[in-house]
């Protein structure tokens, strides 16, 4: 999601994906407290206009950087209709997302396109998982 090609399998960046990939091996074969992983969605939470997402960030905080094609978030009310929405930092583990043109949201994706463009992490520089509050 921000270190691959979208045209083509082998990414450039073989670097970073290599230290991922360690930070990986480190912590589930021979058990160190490594960040392997970015942040990770474990709930939604609606209130008015805005929908807070919290994360599982184990032990590191949120960075929250612009988007190139800034529709990282989306969201949508009951039409079923995702729109870009603004984000936010709220906290050590959450972001708040809304859009003026969803007065009543009732879900949220991060990254839920082909070839998106990332915009948060933890602050080790892991991307965040993309996920989606649906089941549409």
């Amino acid at each position: 999601i921000d270190v691959g090609d979208e045209n083509d399998i082998h990414p450039a960046d073989k670097k970073s994906v290599g230290e991922r990939l360690a930070r990986m091996a480190l912590r589930s074969t021979y058990g160190r407290d490594v960040q392997d992983q970015g942040p990770q969605f474990e709930k939604a939470t609606i209130n008015g206009q805005e929908v807070r997402i919290q994360f599982n960030t184990r032990k590191s905080g949120l960075v929250l950087k612009s988007a190139e094609n800034g529709t990282s978030f989306e969201i949508a009310g009951e039409d079923k209709i995702f729109k870009p929405a603004e984000s936010k930092l709220y906290g050590d583990n959450s972001v708040v997302v809304s859009s003026s043109s969803i007065s009543e949201p009732v879900a949220v994706r991060y990254l839920w396109r082909n070839a998106p463009s990332a915009c948060l992490w933890d602050d080790e520089g892991l991307p965040a998982t993309p996920f989606r509050t649906d089941a549409w």
